[in-house]
């Protein structure tokens, strides 16, 4: 059974009003998959931006709200042709790493990256 063949995609003038949560129940069946560490989920980017201090931000693909002024990307209306699936692992490892990398325009956050690299060893790269 093919989930994307009507699938709402973004709203245009006279469209059938939708049920938000069968819309997610549909966009959860293209968006995850069980792999061998868990639950996968699709994400089209991880990274960190230095105006906000070294957050990181992780985008995940899909959502079941058509909100007016949303400036999601294509990756919300066509979840199936947009991003890749991870482990819950990789996203915190993908996670770290953009974290670190933000944290470097920061003289605050070099001050405290020893304690994210113990937390990030202590978590996701044991095993």
């Amino acid at each position: 059974m093919d989930l994307a063949v009507n699938y709402q995609r973004f709203l245009s003038p006279g469209f059938k009003p939708f049920n938000p949560i069968k819309l997610a129940e549909i966009t959860e069946k293209i968006v995850t998959r069980q792999g061998e560490d868990g639950l996968e989920r699709k994400c089209t980017d991880f990274y960190s931006v230095p105006v906000y201090r070294g957050i990181a931000t992780g985008y995940a693909v899909g959502c079941c709200l058509r909100c007016f002024y949303c400036w999601s990307d294509w990756s919300r209306d066509f979840p199936e042709k947009f991003g890749k699936y991870y482990s819950p692992r990789q996203v915190a490892q993908m996670l770290f790493k953009a974290a670190e990398q933000g944290i470097t325009y920061s003289d605050h956050w070099r001050k405290i990256i020893q304690k994210i690299d113990k937390l990030r060893l202590s978590g996701c790269e044991q095993q």
